[in-house]
């Protein structure tokens, strides 16, 4: 596991496939319900905001009182840093996004 927490997107490539601390700003995701419905909806899913770019929490919803709690706040939380899930067929996504795949307890940054 990387000692110190991992703040930009930069430097997540060297750490692809290994258990991190991710620092970042927790963001909720926004989607469409529809391709051509401009009304941005949110679903539970969670980004972490990190210099340059974000990672998806996970690819489970987020209970809405931890979402309550730290939406906007700078926190830290540790997982396995995902670069490329290899979304199947259904997601069409031309840039993979980097995920954290089981993360545990969401913390505020110190």
């Amino acid at each position: 596991m990387s000692d110190a927490p991992l703040t930009a997107l930069a430097d997540l490539a060297a750490h692809d496939g290994q258990s991190v601390v991710l620092e970042g700003t927790y963001t909720k995701r926004m989607s469409q319900r529809k391709m051509n419905d401009p009304t941005l909806y949110f679903f539970g899913f969670i980004d972490i905001e990190v210099d340059g770019g974000k990672v998806q929490l996970s690819s489970f919803r987020r209970h809405d009182e931890e979402v309550a709690s730290f939406e906007g706040k700078r926190v830290r939380v540790q997982g396995t840093l995902v670069m490329d899930r290899g979304a199947g067929a259904e997601y069409a996504r031309p840039d993979p996004t980097p995920t954290l795949m089981d993360p545990g307890s969401v913390e505020l940054a110190e």
